[in-house]
């Protein structure tokens, strides 16, 4: 999904969590209006500009945004109108644990697959994210 159109939720009184993915380039009016949002995640590097309007009702909800771009989103209407910004790593790898009887390195990709020898990208070795 590339686009979220003028009024698509509006008033989804159920709709409290919301999670746009970085794929989306336009938000419309309204699109979220009278939604009781309590938390709002995006992934975008850069915040989209959305339309003139508003696109919900009530900003007392948190925003998260991906670390490295509060003050970005802070800066940036309507996204600064929200009533706390926080940061959280966009990838969810958090609080990884890993048996401490295993000595040997083990690498294992983002899909959970483990890879015998490690190349570029993000991998978790002995429960840390590399």
């Amino acid at each position: 999904m590339t686009t979220i159109g003028d009024g698509a939720f509006e008033i989804c009184s159920n709709l409290t969590k919301l999670t746009i993915s970085n794929s989306v380039t336009s938000i419309g009016n309204f699109a979220f209006y009278e939604c009781p949002l309590s938390e709002v995640y995006v992934s975008w590097d850069t915040p989209i500009l959305t339309a003139a309007g508003n696109i919900i009702s009530d900003y007392s909800g948190t925003l998260y945004v991906p670390i490295g771009t509060k003050a970005l989103y802070a800066a940036t209407f309507p996204w600064s109108m929200f009533n706390e910004i926080k940061e959280y790593d966009v990838v969810g790898i958090e609080n990884v644990k890993m048996d401490e009887a295993q000595s040997e390195k083990r690498y294992y990709n983002l899909n959970g697959q483990r890879v015998n020898n490690a190349t570029n990208g993000i991998f978790i070795l002995n429960g840390k994210k590399i």
